[in-house]
């Protein structure tokens, strides 16, 4: 499952960085993330695996990682079902920080909406503007 879920946000983020604009968002995105799949009752303590992501605005790239990161800016614990409908706009931002994904860390609206937008697919109008 932890492969489905770390396949499916690095195709969205390489089809991002084939979008002018996605790209240079990307490139300056500053977070650092945990995302860890649990059972359907969210239960920590039955964590199938764990993904780290850091976007580092300084090398204008991102990274994964299996395992959690230090120092994350968010730590996100949902079932693969529950990430899936919020990378394909299925589940709103507001749903998602409302219980649709457990969320914790520091809850700057600006890294929640940030995350958000990297790690959503991109919106039918934008598929037009995609760079080879």
């Amino acid at each position: 499952m932890i492969n489905s879920l770390e396949k499916s946000l690095k195709d969205i983020l390489k089809e991002k960085m084939r979008h002018p604009k996605w790209r240079e968002k990307i490139k300056k995105a500053d977070l650092r993330l945990n995302l860890s799949l649990t059972d359907e009752k969210y239960d920590k303590s039955k964590i199938v695996g764990t993904i780290g992501i850091v976007f580092d605005p300084q090398k204008g790239t991102y990274e994964f990682s299996r395992g959690k990161i230090e120092n994350p800016h968010l730590e996100m614990y949902a079932p693969l079902s529950k990430f899936f409908e919020f990378s394909s706009w299925q589940m709103s931002t507001l749903k998602s920080i409302l219980g649709g994904l457990k969320i914790s860390g520091k809850r700057r609206i600006s890294k929640l909406l940030l995350t958000g937008a990297l790690l959503r697919c991109l919106k039918e109008k934008d598929l037009k503007d995609l760079e080879d």
